[in-house]
């Protein structure tokens, strides 16, 4: 048998603990789950203590990964017995509560530790000294950037709250996770930073692509957009363009070798998106030629390819019809999806997903932010300027958006309600003449 190093031998234990499955000998070794869910723990440093006697870890299947949710360990210290409890079996913890309301004997408390418990006890250890930092009178604590444990009083619970420019959601609860009460007790709470936007007037559209697309195209472009109407095939390889110029914010130039032949790769499962088809594709990218690990990403101008998330790419072709229907017949985005789904069922390849209609408006929005027009100049009465004092709007043909519109309420109330009626009751006035002079006479 051949000698193994020691860095070897680290390796397969890595592996081993992150796993659950060693490959050193022929045969494969399962690995209790506890002892996956330790070294993914300890690998990934994933656990927060969230007071003195409160710990918050991530969850973890049968096999011992972890999950995307939190569960709460709390040491609870009663006549010098030391009992944990722990928020994935919450009948065992409201009992164990309620024996302690009764003065019930801890030694008579049932206690089977899960995996998480015992995790937990490993890493704070009950002798562990008292952290000054945490403030056990304060129900909201800031654990990480977007991470926050709250305790709500009323049902004595511990949560994980995470936030972000979306929504406010929970990370223990199972039920309701926007609408909880540690939700609730952290959007009551003052720690909450006020400069955290949770949720904004206008929706983020960034994309990777971040150079301006001139309006109409250059000579250059035009050619090329030429040959792809003419039968050129897309890309396969989706390489970004070395410039000289561009350095990192480092202040370091990016690698000048062929990422193919070394294999620098961004996304082997990236996709193009025309009108009618979705080719496959494989987005590269370059490395960074100094010490840090920044990368030049693929941008796609010089394609004429849209990169919105390394994942999804639109052409343009696609996006300056979407542009110029939108223009002429004053149909909406989504009357453009549609008509693209149909085209695909006809042609064979299948329509595309409802998920895919968030993408091609993500790209589309991407598009016209990067096109090279002076919108305030565009979008402006040629008499009134940009203020006009009355706009009149057609409301079948250009809709208002409601998600856009503050939060008020708009109902209408009226000083003098109109009383309900039966179906049978009402009357349909087929002459306009009559129902213009009902309505005057109503008071319409």
């Amino acid at each position: 048998m051949p000698r193994r190093g020691v860095g070897t031998l680290l390796g397969d234990f890595e592996k081993l603990a992150v796993t659950g499955v060693s490959e050193t000998r022929e045969e494969t070794v399962t690995i209790p789950p506890e002892i996956v869910y330790s070294g993914q723990i300890r690998r990934h440093r994933s656990y927060h203590t969230v007071r003195e006697n409160v710990f918050a870890l991530p969850n973890c299947d049968s096999n011992g990964s972890l999950g995307k949710k939190f569960v709460i360990v709390e040491r609870l210290s009663i006549q010098d017995t030391v009992i944990h409890t722990c928020s994935c079996d919450k009948e065992q913890r409201q009992s164990i509560l309620q024996a302690i309301e009764n003065d019930v004997d801890p030694a008579t408390f049932p206690f089977d530790p899960c995996m998480h418990v015992t995790e937990a006890m490993n890493i704070w250890p009950p002798t562990s000294e008292r952290d000054e930092d945490l403030a056990p009178s304060v129900d909201v604590v800031r654990l990480a950037e977007s991470l926050y444990g709250c305790y709500n009083g009323t049902t004595r619970t511990y949560g994980i709250v995470t936030v972000t420019a979306r929504t406010v959601k929970c990370l223990t609860c199972q039920d309701r996770v926007t609408r909880c009460v540690h939700v609730q007790t952290l959007k009551l709470s003052t720690s909450l930073p006020t400069d955290l936007p949770l949720r904004p007037d206008e929706q983020d559209f960034s994309a990777v692509s971040e150079s301006p697309i001139l309006y109409p195209l250059s000579d250059s472009d035009t050619i090329l957009f030429s040959t792809y109407q003419a039968g050129k095939p897309l890309p396969k390889c989706l390489v970004p363009t070395l410039e000289p110029s561009k350095v990192c914010i480092h202040g370091n130039r990016f690698d000048g070798r062929d990422p193919v032949e070394l294999g620098w790769i961004q996304n082997a499962k990236a996709h193009i998106h025309r009108k009618f088809v979705s080719v496959s594709t494989c987005i590269y990218y370059r490395p960074s030629a100094g010490n840090c690990s920044c990368r030049q990403t693929y941008d796609g101008r010089s394609d004429l390819l849209l990169n919105i998330d390394n994942c999804h790419i639109f052409t343009y072709d696609w996006l300056f019809d979407i542009l110029h229907s939108t223009q002429e017949t004053r149909y909406p985005l989504a009357a453009a999806f549609r008509s693209a789904n149909r085209s695909r069922s006809v042609c064979g390849q299948g329509p595309m997903s409802d998920y895919m209609h968030k993408k091609l408006r993500h790209a589309y929005n991407a598009f016209l932010r990067l096109l090279d027009l002076d919108m305030a100049d565009l979008y402006q009465c040629c008499q009134c300027g940009p203020d006009p004092e009355c706009v009149i709007m057609d409301g079948i043909m250009m809709g208002c958006r409601q998600d856009y519109m503050p939060k008020f309420d708009y109902t209408k109330t009226t000083t003098t309600p109109i009383p309900e009626c039966s179906i049978s009751q009402r009357v349909f006035l087929a002459n306009p003449a009559a129902r213009k002079y009902m309505a005057a006479y109503a008071g319409l």
